[in-house]
């Protein structure tokens, strides 16, 4: 294939990549149309065609961050040797396919850095949007019904979205947007900055609306960390200084105005003050009681793992056994990545998930990848509430912006123009 055929499989790449960030999302609302999943098959078909497929496997084994990605789908397929729920192994490795299509596709094309920047505007774009959908429902229902759905599930109900997840789209969306600013060579007050912050107010009291507690944690402590990085780096204070500002008296304001926000975190507050004391095991379910039950089938199976599709049957094994009705009638994973895949892959598994945080993190401060290291501080946050990886929309979100703040890191394979 000529130079010609590859720039425009170069240039359909990278635009078949935006739309991807942009519909990221949405990528549960319309379930019968799903919209993403078309966009990357034809991702796939075009990486086929342009033979990146057979020609560039150097340059994805010198992609360390790729390459541990694409170990951790190997280690679920082996995991298939010791499981017996077979139908449920199938589901999880194709939920876990992210793991091996976005690091192969994106470690083994090339990219110009208005492209990669291209992309996580798409994403911001796509943020904004799917927050002016939530709210815009949410106040169309307070006008027609009344009620309240500002709040945790019923704000993110119009997207068919955990908030948890939706919460975590928006805080990359906010990185991103305070790296364009911290980038940019304009002065702080400009109109693009001006403009900026705004989405970055927007954004936050989004955020703070859904209610995603260790999400909410974790932009306040990103924002701080990141924010004290540029400052020593580009000795620019005041700049420095305005963005945990600002992202403070967002959260100031919507928890003093907003009832349900205030009663979720203060329940929160409450459920740490009260972390091990029995409960009410047939109408609800604390994280240390899964967690708990979590930890004893890590160490029933610490070695090895019970296999890539039994961990459900595992774990509502223990509540039927601990008589945990209401775990059991949800079906509850561990809300824990890292116990989830130590379940399933054993000792092994969860030494591979640590490395491909610690890794990648090592690189991002050493290259000075500012957005990198608040992605992977958020993702390394949100893995301890949430078993991100056993949903799909938490599986590409992942793998996608994981393999895009990869290249980032590696300068060579990033084209000036």
């Amino acid at each position: 294939m000529n130079s010609s055929q590859q720039a425009i499989h170069a240039q359909i790449n990278s635009g078949l990549l935006s739309a991807i960030c942009f519909l990221l999302p949405f990528m549960q609302t319309i379930r019968s149309v799903p919209f993403l999943s078309y966009v990357i098959a034809i991702l796939i078909l075009n990486w086929i065609i342009s033979g990146k497929i057979f020609s560039s496997f150097s340059s994805l084994t010198r992609n360390l961050p790729a390459v541990l990605l694409l170990s951790l789908y190997l280690l679920y397929l082996l995991g298939l040797i010791s499981t017996e729920n077979e139908a449920n192994a199938v589901r999880q490795l194709l939920t876990k396919l992210p793991l091996i299509i976005f690091p192969m596709i994106i470690s083994t094309s090339s990219f110009t850095r208005k492209q990669l920047d291209n992309c996580l505007k798409w994403f911001v774009l796509g943020c904004i949007s799917a927050a002016l959908v939530i709210m815009g429902v949410a106040g169309y229902s307070k006008l027609l019904h009344g009620g309240n759905k500002f709040y945790y599930v019923l704000l993110s109900s119009p997207l068919h979205m955990h908030p948890s997840y939706l919460a975590s789209f928006f805080i990359t969306a906010v990185v991103v947007t305070i790296h364009f600013i911290y980038d940019s060579k304009n002065k702080f007050i400009s109109r693009s900055n001006l403009f900026a912050i705004v989405i970055i107010c927007f954004l936050t009291i989004s955020v703070i609306l859904l209610s995603a507690r260790a999400q909410v944690i974790a932009l306040l402590s990103i924002s701080i960390a990141y924010s004290a990085a540029i400052a020593i780096r580009l000795k620019q204070y005041l700049l420095a200084l305005s963005v945990p500002l600002i992202l403070f008296l967002s959260l100031l304001v919507t928890y003093q105005t907003s009832e349900s926000v205030r009663f979720r975190f203060e329940k929160g507050f409450d459920e740490i003050m009260n972390f091990g004391n029995p409960i009410d095991k047939n109408h609800f379910a604390g994280r240390a009681e899964v967690w708990q039950a979590s930890s004893e089938v890590v160490s029933e199976h610490f070695w090895m793992g019970v296999g890539t599709g039994d961990v459900s049957d595992a774990m509502n094994e223990k509540y039927l056994g601990e008589e945990f009705k209401y775990a059991l009638e949800k079906n509850f994973n561990a809300h824990n990545q890292f116990l989830q895949t130590w379940m399933a892959l054993g000792v092994g598994g969860f030494v591979l998930l640590l490395m491909i945080f610690a890794i990648p993190f090592y690189l991002a401060v050493r290259k000075k990848v500012f957005p990198a290291m608040a992605f992977l501080g958020l993702m390394f946050i949100s893995f301890q509430t949430e078993s991100m990886l056993e949903a799909q929309s938490g599986t590409v979100f992942f793998c996608l912006f994981f393999s895009l703040f990869a290249v980032y890191m590696k300068d060579e394979k990033i084209k000036d123009s």
